[in-house]
């Protein structure tokens, strides 16, 4: 071979040995990075154990917060099968977490309507390069019956399994009435209490201070739902009585 037609092959042999070293080297390099930062690492959580009572066929978002004491950065979540059918993570992974700042992880919490009552425990654990990082979340998730009688003080907000769209188009809550009671009600929360009752309804939300209640039925069909919906408006005190219009939660 003319070895002026050699020389180039040789250089970029040498060209390619370089780069294959140096980026042999800079991933055993990042990897001892890694492996440094989660030895190191333990989180606090602001909340342990972190505890929550839902109704079945609800979804509830939350935030939980932690400090990490080393920065981490190749994070990663891994949530326990015990949990990880109810509870889901909008961001993790996204980039470095820094050390000694507050991190905050935005939960979502889906109880199917299905779901028998019970406490579902679990752990969620925050990974670095895919090794752990102590010290987990314990997460217990209390699955409670609705009555007719206790008025929780926040918005129920449906599982997609309590979600349907009707003929024209609407997407709304196939069990569900919200009941709006008149300014002048005297006792709203005996009202709402006995027009549960009255109706075979369960109480799973409420609008404080806005005499608005979300009252679930067991109803096979849209037109059962329309009955006790008529019944309801011509109850004294009530000012309306509507299908729960569903918009999507973020």
């Amino acid at each position: 071979m003319n070895r002026k037609g050699f020389a180039p092959i040789v250089v970029l042999l040498i060209m390619v040995g370089i780069l294959v070293v140096g980026g042999v080297g800079y991933y055993a390099f990042r990897n001892n990075a890694i492996k440094s930062e989660t030895s190191q690492a333990t989180i606090n959580w602001t909340q342990q154990p972190y505890e929550i009572k839902l109704f079945p066929g609800t979804v509830k978002v939350v935030d939980l917060h932690f400090i990490t004491s080393h920065n981490l950065s190749a994070p990663s979540l891994y949530i326990s099968p015990s949990l990880s059918r109810y509870l889901t993570f909008a961001n993790i992974g996204s980039g470095t977490l820094f050390g000694n700042e507050q991190a905050t992880l935005r939960a979502r919490f889906t109880i199917p309507d299905s779901i028998p009552p019970g406490t579902y425990s679990g752990a969620v654990q925050i990974k670095n390069g895919g090794s752990d990082i102590e010290q987990p979340l314990t997460v217990t998730i209390h699955v409670e019956i609705p009555s007719n009688k206790i008025i929780p003080q926040e918005t129920a907000f449906p599982s997609p399994d309590r979600i349907m769209t009707t003929a024209g188009g609407a997407t709304m809550v196939k069990d569900e009435i919200d009941v709006m009671l008149a300014d002048n009600t005297s006792n709203p929360d005996e009202t709402i209490r006995a027009i549960a009752t009255a109706t075979n309804g369960l109480i799973i939300g409420s609008v404080p201070n806005g005499l608005t209640y979300q009252l679930k039925y067991n109803v096979s069909n849209i037109n059962d739902l329309q009955q006790i919906q008529a019944k309801i408006k011509r109850m004294s005190h009530v000012e309306d009585a509507i299908f729960s219009v569903f918009g999507g939660l973020n």
